[in-house]
């Protein structure tokens, strides 16, 4: 069932991408943003098809009782639970990273020098 979850993971990122490749082309079509130097071949159809597919391996999987039809069933509960999540997460700065030590001064701690054993 834990490939089913990862499966939906990348299903969800793929849509996203095609998603903001699809904005980014209206937004070039309004005359807001510079066209790209590489197009998609066969943009935006090939852009819809692939969404088409997508959404369709998740129907795919729904009817691959019962880790599928588990999987996407409770994919509604995750994302809510991941929304909610979001939105209970202190908005505060993150906690900075405490100075390290430089490695030759932990070896020097580990090992003994040998100019003091040479003493």
């Amino acid at each position: 069932m834990g490939i089913s979850f990862a499966a939906i993971g990348i299903i969800v990122t793929w849509s996203m991408i095609l998603l903001s490749q699809i904005a980014y082309r209206r937004a070039v079509g309004r005359g807001e943003l510079p066209p790209p130097t590489f197009r998609m071949p066969g943009a935006p159809f090939t852009s819809w098809l692939t969404l088409a597919f997508l959404a369709g391996v998740v129907v795919l999987m729904a009817f691959d009782y019962p880790a599928g039809t588990w999987t996407v069933g409770a994919t509604p509960v995750i994302m809510l639970l991941l929304v909610i999540g979001w939105y209970r997460i202190p908005k505060k700065p993150p906690m900075l990273m405490p100075e390290t030590v430089p490695s030759a001064e932990l070896t020097d701690r580990v090992l003994p020098s040998r100019t003091a054993s040479s003493k």
